[in-house]
């Protein structure tokens, strides 16, 4: 009788535990429009701004993150989380074919980056990667209301001020310089 009471493990009374996260709410907006192919850095835009989020999260992040990819739409790839590997996961997998509607929308990217937050106390931060092309002209405007409302909003811009072409891989997998009806 003993020895089965033993292993049934009786507990008694009840605790509780409260913690608190530390760090700050830290949202990533990645362009991921095809301007972000070209290869002015290597291995290109997109590529690079990858390996730099990669490297602030393994070196710097101490709260939630979470990651919006953009370029004509923006759309949540991973909430804010804790959970490192699934934001490196979803990460991992962006490419230009990620969003399919063309274009590059600073301002929509930054207000589906603000819905992704929580309306809380904590300390929010978003951090834009882009090529510094806004074909709708809204970034700005919407970096400064989310100022007004306590979100900072960093900026880092991925290439050169030279620039290059930009080359897609074709049907035949060879990659092909990207032309305009001009």
């Amino acid at each position: 009788a003993g020895v089965g009471l033993a292993l049934a493990r009786p507990q008694w009374g009840e605790q509780t535990e409260v913690s608190r996260s530390f760090g700050q709410d830290t949202l990533f907006v990645l362009d991921c429009s095809r301007s972000m192919l070209a290869s002015d850095v290597t291995p290109n835009r997109l590529q690079r701004a990858k390996l730099a989020i990669l490297d602030y999260v393994q070196r710097s992040s101490r709260g939630r993150i979470g990651l919006v990819a953009f370029a004509g739409q923006a759309f949540l790839q991973c909430p804010l989380t804790f959970d490192y590997g699934a934001f490196r996961d979803a990460l991992s997998v962006i490419d230009e074919k990620t969003i399919p509607i063309p274009g590059t929308d600073i301002g929509r990217a930054l207000d589906e980056a603000y819905r992704a937050m929580e309306k809380g106390e904590r300390q929010k931060v978003l951090v834009l990667l882009t090529d510094g092309e806004d074909l709708e002209q809204g970034g700005v405007r919407t970096a400064a209301a989310l100022a007004k409302q306590g979100v900072v909003v960093f900026t880092l811009g991925i290439g050169t001020a030279a620039g290059t072409e930009i080359q897609v891989p074709n049907e035949q997998n060879k990659l092909e310089v990207v032309r305009d009806s001009k």
